[in-house]
């Protein structure tokens, strides 16, 4: 029988946790100390209810395919805790509840929402995943929305600001990503997901993410040069990338699962590392 926990994992509480993290961070970037505690309520029960929505949705959809590796086949729904039935009106009921919060604020958060369902249901999970091995660039497009909502919650409209922390996020995802398939290659091999590590090998996954990092530092450089950030944050940012790069390097020349490992498990740090330092920068009147 269901209970409570089960339907918490359906939101993957640690995944969402972070996309949250980019969102506050976003936030507090645009608004600093300015920002009012009402959008902080709202941005953090709607938020909360429409990634976790979207999130179980996708866990719906993708049942089947988690059934078929063991590192995913432990889940609520493959592993038939919960009936799918529930879980459909489960992850329906918590998108549409967060939606209807974030109504709230203004249409562009909205906006963000929405974009973040349409990227992550209908182009990644239903129509990319399973087709294409550049199926996570339409899959980052959906993980950059948190943060780019809650930088309009704060600004009321989209802004090249905006645009840019979103891209930041979206530039991490290959190394989240591509490294996890490079640990569990065999599995999402068998499962007959086309991740890049999986048709084009772990040297190419290494360079795409590589690039991917440039990208990132380029962003927040960007950021930092129409005022957005601050030299702290521009600085963590190239120490940060300078590092993953030197590791990522490494990993070129010499590919392993363990490497593949370690580089996914600092991926997360590296990517709330710099949302934190943006963030205290705006709050203490760096920027």
């Amino acid at each position: 029988m269901a209970g409570p926990r089960d339907y918490l994992q359906l939101m993957k509480p640690l995944q969402t946790a972070l996309l949250m993290f980019t969102m506050f961070g976003a936030l507090f970037a645009a608004g600093g100390g300015d920002v009012p505690l009402r959008t902080v309520a709202v941005l953090a029960a709607g938020g909360f209810l429409s990634i976790g929505g979207t999130t179980a949705l996708n866990m719906y959809l993708e049942t089947d395919i988690d059934a078929l590796m063991p590192r995913t086949s432990r889940r609520p729904l493959p592993a038939g805790r919960v009936e799918p039935e529930r879980v459909l009106v489960f992850s329906v009921v918590s998108y549409l509840s967060g939606l209807a919060l974030i109504r709230l604020l203004n249409p562009w958060t909205v906006f963000a929402v929405l974009m973040g369902f349409f990227f992550d249901i209908i182009l990644y999970t239903d129509l990319a995943k399973r087709r294409t091995s550049l199926n996570i660039v339409l899959g980052g497009v959906a993980g950059g929305m948190p943060a780019f909502g809650g930088w309009t919650a704060y600004a009321g409209r989209p802004t090249i600001a905006a645009a840019l922390v979103a891209l930041v996020v979206m530039a991490w995802i290959p190394m989240h990503i591509w490294f996890i398939a490079t640990y569990y290659l065999d599995e999402y091999r068998r499962a007959g997901i086309p991740m890049l590590p999986v048709v084009k090998g772990e040297r190419a996954a290494a360079f795409y993410i590589a690039l991917s990092i440039v990208v990132q530092i380029t962003a927040v450089l960007a950021l930092y040069i129409v005022g957005a950030a601050g030299p702290a944050t521009a600085a963590t940012s190239i120490i940060l990338g300078l590092v993953a790069i030197h590791r990522v390097w490494r990993f070129y020349q010499k590919p392993s699962r363990a490497m593949a490992r370690r580089l996914f498990k600092v991926a997360s740090p590296y990517l709330a590392a710099i949302f934190l330092v943006m963030a205290a920068e705006k709050v203490v009147g760096l920027v």
